[in-house]
């Protein structure tokens, strides 16, 4: 699948092109509320999620608990 983005300031070539992901920034509260409604995600869903808290989690360890 494909998907067209617009993010100000990157150039695709030299930023992300080696890239495989790139996720959204999303907020704490928006991260607990997904959380609280894991029972509607998809298991993919719920690993992106993971994946995003284990980022989020470098800088505040205790992120979205």
């Amino acid at each position: 699948m494909e998907i067209a983005i617009s993010i100000p300031g990157v150039n695709f070539e030299r930023v992300l092109k080696d890239k495989n992901y790139l996720y959204s920034d999303i907020s704490e509260s928006q991260f607990k509320n997904f959380k609280k409604n894991k029972d509607l995600l998809f298991p993919n869903e719920m690993k992106t999620l993971q994946e995003i808290a284990e980022i989020k989690r470098k800088e505040k360890m205790d992120w979205g608990k």
